[in-house]
């Protein structure tokens, strides 16, 4: 699958701390190409980009940056401890790339650490979704 990027103005109420205001860019990939280019996509991630990951039509889950699932947080309340966990990015795009996508299919949020440190937050689509609604936009289109 390709990749596709789409540019919009960011709403008011959604910019976190450290995102630029003027514009909020979205970024939809094929989980192939993200596994592959792992480290690329969490550079973009951190800085500002959500990567929306495709399977087979179907989203995967969505990466956003700590500073927007933080955001998240405050606007639609934490998950359960139960249903967060962390993977270290050589072991997400390598030997637990298959249960990794299972644990985030079963609803868990899973922050992604890079060099001792938290880069990213692999959430479940639903999850982001009912963000979007909650700060008045279009939800995904999950089916």
């Amino acid at each position: 699958m390709g990749v596709m990027t789409v540019e919009r103005r960011a709403h008011a109420a959604a910019v976190p701390t450290g995102y630029d205001p003027a514009v909020d860019t979205v970024r939809i990939a094929g989980a192939k190409e993200t596994r592959v280019s792992f480290g690329d996509t969490l550079d973009r991630v951190e800085a500002g980009e959500r990567t929306i990951v495709m399977q087979r039509n179907t989203v995967a889950f969505v990466l956003v940056s700590l500073p927007l699932y933080e955001r998240i947080q405050d606007e639609i309340g934490e998950p359960p401890r139960s249903q967060r966990d962390t993977v270290n990015v050589a072991l997400f795009r390598g030997e637990a790339w298959t249960p990794t996508l299972s644990a985030i299919a079963s609803g868990k949020h899973i922050t992604v650490v890079r060099n001792s440190r938290p880069a990213a937050v692999a959430m479940p689509p639903a999850r982001y979704s009912e963000y979007l609604v909650k700060i008045g936009e279009p939800a995904l289109a999950l089916d």
